[in-house]
């Protein structure tokens, strides 16, 4: 459930007042995550990521294993959204210890496979496939439900370009989500499938795997699934030359990007829009929205992108005749 904004605050005032007049420590904790899990539904960060350290002070405070693992992957999951993957790797490595430890299986497993998919957005993919094996053996091991991992699996494999590999676990991933009827991992899947279609240059296959997921991604109301469907449809337009149907495709990933607060997403989002103005030979706006990416990319350490975004500058600077902001 989303709240609009005035509802969360409403609410939260409630909640705060209610921790004021409590003595019990369980009864504010559970209060505080409440609060943080209504600013994450929101996408307001900064205060969802205040209210989960206050959080995480009092489940240490008392002993409560269960909810300060619960809480280091909450920052785990906030940092991750925000494209910080530094601190979503810490806390994810740190819920995934404690997880251990205390031997609650689901936890470990899901910190594996959210440790994993950072590791992938910093292009560690060995370090991705090695945690997400290891995860797949205890799930089996348990009889545990196996489809998300499967689709990681996946998405690692066409990363590293390894497409058969990748087919096999998407498939895999695609029929176990149809019979656990989960709607969410099936959209996921179809997009990750998409994404390996579209690096085998089938763009056209992509684009069919890619509505099937924005239309399961639109009724459950998944932004982050949608916002990675606009991305991968601007770059299959932006490669078929056709860049009237790229442009609006790559707005749409900015405008998701900035609702779900991912500055990595946001980067990337500018980036294609500059690639839409370049190659319709408006120079300046394509200025306009790579500098803008490169910011974003230098100001968090996304160095892939801030040299991709550096190499289109040129490119445009270039076209302008411009030749010293193109080469010094």
């Amino acid at each position: 459930m989303f709240f609009g904004f005035n509802s969360t605050k409403a609410i939260n005032d409630s909640l705060l007042l209610s921790i004021k007049t409590t003595t019990n420590n369980e009864s504010k904790l559970e209060l505080l995550i409440k609060i943080s899990d209504s600013y994450v539904n929101e996408r307001l960060y900064d205060k969802a990521t205040s209210y989960a350290f206050a959080a995480l002070a009092i489940a240490k405070e008392i002993k409560d294993e269960k909810n300060k693992i619960f809480i280091l992957s909450k920052l785990g999951m906030i940092y991750g959204r925000r494209g910080k993957y530094d601190l979503s790797l810490h806390y994810y490595t740190e819920a995934k210890l404690e997880s251990k430890k205390n031997k609650y299986l689901n936890y470990e497993m899901n910190c594996m496979r959210n440790i994993a998919l950072v590791h992938m957005m910093r292009y560690n993919y060995d370090a991705a496939l090695n945690e997400l094996y290891a995860c797949l053996k205890i799930a089996m091991q348990n009889k545990a439900k196996v489809n998300d991992i499967y689709d990681a699996i996946a998405a690692i494999y066409c990363k590293n370009s390894n497409y058969k590999m990748s087919a096999e676990y998407s498939k895999k991933a695609i029929s176990e989500s149809k019979i656990i009827n989960n709607k969410l991992d099936l959209c996921t899947a179809y997009s990750n499938f998409a994404e390996c279609l579209f690096d085998q240059n089938e763009l056209n296959s992509s684009l069919i795997y890619l509505d099937s997921s924005l239309s399961i991604a639109k009724e459950i109301n998944s932004l982050y699934v949608q916002s990675g469907i606009y991305s991968l449809k601007s770059q299959i337009f932006l490669k078929q030359n056709n860049y009237a149907f790229a442009l609006p495709m790559a707005l749409k990933h900015v405008d998701l990007a900035k609702r779900i607060d991912n500055l990595d997403e946001l980067s990337n989002g500018l980036s294609e829009t500059g690639q839409c103005y370049l190659n319709l030979k408006n120079y300046y706006k394509a200025i306009f929205y790579f500098q803008r990416a490169h910011e974003i990319a230098s100001k968090n350490n996304l160095k892939q992108r801030k040299t991709t975004v550096s190499n289109y500058l040129a490119q445009t600077y270039e076209k302008l005749k411009n030749y010293e902001m193109a080469y010094f």
